[in-house]
Order: structure tokens, then sequence, then C-alpha cells
């Protein structure tokens, strides 16, 4: 059983705690919102449906990546992130519901990954703050997004 506190109960009944899932969780939620790898910031990559609006703080990513927070709104098609990179790196940006646009105060590339995805600039220690703009409808990823470096433009 689940209770709300995200502690589980173990056999043989409900008055036994088991920390084993309440370990786990928190990494599920976050990576179902934000999908961290070196050179990779994936946003959203298995948002549940009832989760349509939201807001994280205070994920660490892998790569050298802090999120502080990352807000989204499906109604609003919107979906916003505000990070810091440990050192100066690009990192591809990936959105499988799409991207109508993204805007930043960062250098922003084109993708060889497709239009789901954007090159963003990150400078080291610069908090940086990243909006998506989402489709209103269309196809999405179904699967990972394709494993690659992170390429520049420049």
């Amino acid at each position: 059983m689940l209770f709300r506190s995200l502690m589980t109960s173990h056999n043989p009944g409900r008055d036994i705690y088991n920390a084993d899932a309440a370990n786990a969780l928190p990494a599920v939620v976050a990576e179902a919102l934000l999908y961290t790898r070196p050179g990779v910031l994936e946003l959203l990559p298995a948002l549940p449906e009832q989760w349509d609006k939201g807001r994280i703080t205070g994920i660490r990513g892998r790569g050298g990546i802090c999120v502080h927070e990352l807000d989204w709104d499906l109604s609003g098609l919107t979906a916003t992130v505000t990070v810091t990179s440990d050192t100066t790196q690009d990192v591809t940006l990936i959105s499988r519901r799409g991207m109508t646009s993204v805007s930043t105060s960062a250098h922003i590339g084109p993708s060889d990954q497709g239009p789901h995805s954007r090159n963003i600039s990150l400078t080291a220690g610069q908090r940086t703050r990243i909006t998506v703009s989402l489709p209103t409808s269309g196809a999405r990823l179904a699967g990972p997004a394709p494993a690659g470096p992170a390429t520049s433009p420049h």
C-alpha cells in the first residue's frame, strides 16, 4: 500500500512501514518530469496526463546541470525551466511534445535530432531561464530521444 506520505507498507499487514519505495519514488517522479544525461536536458519525458500543470524545484541533473525550477502548463502550452550549469557547455534541449518556439537569453541553435529539440549554449555559473512553447497537437516521440552529443552551430 502507498500512503499519502509516499511511504509504503509491507506484508503481512498495513502497519509495517517499508522504506524501499520511499527512497526510489522521488527519483521516479523527478525523471518523469526531467531527464538529464551529459549534454542532454529533456523536459517532461513521461508526464502523467493528470499532471497538466505543475512545478518542481531543486533537481540536480546529470552532466553538471542544476535545475532550480521547472514549471509547465499544458493548457497554456508552455514549459519553463531555470538552470545553472557547472561548466560552459552546449546541451540538447528536448521536448517529446514538440516545440513551436524556444526563448532564452542563451544562444539557441538548431539540433540535428529534429524539430523536437534545440541546442542551447549554457555558461558556467550563469542562471538561465528557458521557455518552450508547446504545439497544440501533433506527433510525440514515443521512445527515448536519440543519443548523441550536443553540437554547436558556431
